[in-house]
């Protein structure tokens, strides 16, 4: 088996496009969260589109409010974004251009999603000048020598995909590029700036390169923006340099912009008044804030108003009076008050975070923890409580915050338990919650729990079954058994203690127990009757097949558990290997399926599908895996979700199953695979 994992790899990897129809799939049909650093913004018909893998569209009808009133995900977070009419153009570091139609910006949709060219190709940046786009794209490995690749298209018609006229490949990582009527600029990340005659778009060819020494510019090149034929270079020390590039094989030099004071400043021209932010501190310590420069007579251009500021990125200028940029975790507005007296109304839209999550019936309980109760308390997170719809979708129905940072969620049914850290005492106290009206969530017993702990480090485990609750620490030794009952009250009844270091554990049914349990290099799972709690009985121990040495983590549904091991066979050392095993006899387990799975991070069952995260050799990726198991002998790879990067423990298996990856919660649905699409919402739910 171990020499075959190559092989194994390729097939998975195969295998990870959707199927045809009336096969079945697992596809994405909700989220909620992860909306990422927003790094970038556009305004097309009132609207500010920011944000990261979330694309957020707020109305800046009153900039002193602006509200949020859609939403689009992506594919990765938001790199760059252009504006060409009523589309917008994202890209996101994936392959994929996405062309978003924002006639009615309150329901904006992807129109497009395309790859342009080469797949290998990541795109992250864009510009746009009339009809012509202009689109960069490297490679997956950022070393300093790979190749860029510009690509040219035609974006003047809309009920078209935009085709492409010419793609130029050029050496280097570029970073930053513009469009003017003539010329196009590409500055690489090691401050090579070349100019491209664009006279014939689908003929372009370098016309000339320089170094940025050669146009007085001493340090790292940040952003450019175009008027015309004017171009606007940022460095890393907080200058503006302006060049003619009417000419593109003899860029000239034009003026120094002097007074900024704004950081490392991001550009942006509104014909010829030119926007700009602090979006980060240059080395001699100046930070943020925005500036409006009249660049019409550009020799000597005048500073009509700056303001100083927290550090912004991306101006995003609406209307003549109103500038939106994109910070960190949402959007600030800038009220330019004539032009003389900018004002910055500081309205941040923050981003939402999933942490951990717990599930109770149709209810998902998700802590946000971009989300704070009180600025007073930092550590003091927001529990969001979300309905699961039948069309995979997810529904606010309230929130509750108890008090101190929450580790671990665990729910059930009525019941919802939160493990709270206290940074200063550390592991502190259990909360549980009832939350039969989640209108209306009713805190119940919160209380300290002591367990055998023989390291420092305590990150609690806990579970839910019916309305029983087991936790533990990791590295302890114990594992204790909680009834919870109407209001949240829970009353401890019994305990289970290893016989060695506790790993992991999970309950089946209010019956039975599995515990990994380790003691130095080997391990075992016991299976252990807790039919009566008070008094656990040890029904078998379960001895992990060669070559395991010991279980990293488990999981069990029903009648069956699956391990994942770890081993060490002398071929290529540590080797992580999923089992499953058929406890349906508690004092009798074997093991399922012959042969050992593909190898995981972590697992998670469901009743009919389990979830694994499969680390790739090349690309160096971690994919999502699913596997069907409705054959008790048998398993069959239904699913290889690509890019997802789920953490463990932290799935729900059955139904539309919900899984944290990247600080966002997406929904997935196992049935019959959609027909093909050409945008990246989430498919209709299909039964």
């Amino acid at each position: 088996m171990r020499r075959l994992l190559p092989v194994l790899i390729v097939s998975l990897v195969a295998g990870s496009g959707l199927g045809a129809a009336g096969e079945r799939c697992i596809q994405r049909t909700g989220y909620w969260g992860g909306d990422g650093p927003a790094r970038t913004a556009v305004v097309v018909n009132d609207h500010a589109f920011f944000g990261g893998v979330t694309l957020r569209v707020a109305d800046l009808a009153v900039p002193e409010d602006p509200a949020v009133v859609h939403d689009l995900r992506l594919d990765g977070s938001a790199a760059d974004l252009a504006v060409k009419d009523d589309r917008v153009f994202a890209v996101d570091a994936t392959e994929h251009l996405k062309v978003i139609d924002a006639t009615d910006p309150g329901a904006a949709i992807t129109e497009w999603n395309f790859v342009p060219d080469d797949p290998y190709w990541m795109l992250h940046r864009i510009d746009i000048q009339g009809d012509l786009a202009m689109v960069v794209g490297r490679g997956h490995w950022s070393i300093p020598d790979t190749d860029s690749n510009l690509m040219f298209l035609d974006v003047s018609d809309p009920t078209i995909e935009p085709p492409l006229l010419a793609s130029l490949q050029v050496g280097g990582i570029v970073d930053s590029l513009a469009l003017g009527d003539h010329t196009a600029v590409a500055a690489t990340y090691w401050d090579t700036i070349r100019f491209i005659d664009i006279s014939d778009p689908s003929a372009p060819f370098v016309a000339h390169e320089v170094d940025a020494l050669d146009l007085i510019i001493s340090g790292r090149i940040h952003d450019l923006a175009t008027y015309e034929d004017l171009l606007a270079i940022s460095d890393s020390e907080g200058r503006v340099t302006l060049v003619d590039i009417s000419v593109p094989e003899d860029p000239e030099y034009v003026t120094l912009i002097q007074g900024l004071d704004l950081g490392t400043p991001d550009l942006e021209f509104e014909g010829p008044m030119l926007h700009a932010v602090g979006s980060s501190c240059t080395s001699s310590g100046i930070c943020g804030g925005y500036a409006l420069v009249d660049c019409f007579r550009p020799r000597s251009p005048d500073l009509l108003g700056r303001v100083d500021g927290p550090l912004m990125a991306s101006p995003a200028p609406h209307a003549g009076h109103v500038m939106a940029a994109a910070f960190e975790a949402g959007l600030r507005v800038v009220d330019l008050q004539g032009q003389t007296d900018p004002v910055i109304l500081d309205v941040v839209l923050p981003e939402r975070e999933a942490g951990a999550i717990a599930f109770a019936g149709p209810l998902v309980h998700v802590v946000d923890v971009t989300s704070l109760a009180a600025p007073e308390e930092p550590d003091r997170n927001t529990l969001v409580v979300l309905e699961r719809k039948q069309d995979g979708g997810l529904i606010e129905m309230s929130s509750y915050a108890p008090r101190g940072a929450i580790w671990a969620l665990a729910g059930d049914g009525d019941y919802v338990a939160a493990a709270i850290y206290d940074e200063e005492i550390e592991f502190n106290s259990l909360e549980v919650i009832d939350v039969a009206d989640p209108s209306a969530p009713v805190m119940g017993t919160r209380f300290g729990a002591a367990v055998s702990v023989e390291f420092d480090t305590m990150e609690p485990h806990l579970r839910m079954e019916g309305n029983r609750l087991y936790f533990s620490l990791e590295n302890s030794d114990q594992i204790l058994i909680y009834e919870v009952s109407d209001g949240g009250r829970a009353s401890q009844v019994g305990s289970v203690e290893a016989d060695g270091e506790l790993v992991n554990f999970a309950a089946t049914s209010d019956d039975v127990l599995v515990v990994a349990v380790r003691r130095g290099e080997r391990g075992w799972v016991d299976v252990v009757d807790i039919s009566d709690p008070s008094t656990p009985v040890s029904a078998s121990r379960f001895d992990l097949p060669a070559p395991a040495d010991f279980a990293v983590s488990l999981d069990a549904e029903g009648s069956r558990m699956a391990v994942l091991c770890q081993a060490s066979d002398g071929w290529e050392g540590p080797y992580n290997y999923t089992i499953l095993v058929d406890i349906s006899e508690p004092t009798h387990p074997v093991q399922a399926v012959e042969e050992d799975l593909p190898p995981t991070r972590w697992v998670a069952m469901g009743s009919s599908v389990l979830h694994g995260v499969v680390d790739y050799w090349f690309p160096p990726t971690i994919h999502h895996t699913a596997l069907e198991m409705t054959d008790p002998g048998e398993v069959t790879e239904i699913e290889n979700l690509g890019w997802l990067d789920v953490y463990r423990n932290r799935v729900d298996t059955d139904g539309p199953y919900l899984s944290v990856s990247r600080g966002h919660l997406e929904v997935h649905h196992y049935g019959i695979c959609p027909s093909e699409v050409n945008t990246i919402e989430p498919p209709a739910f299909l039964e």
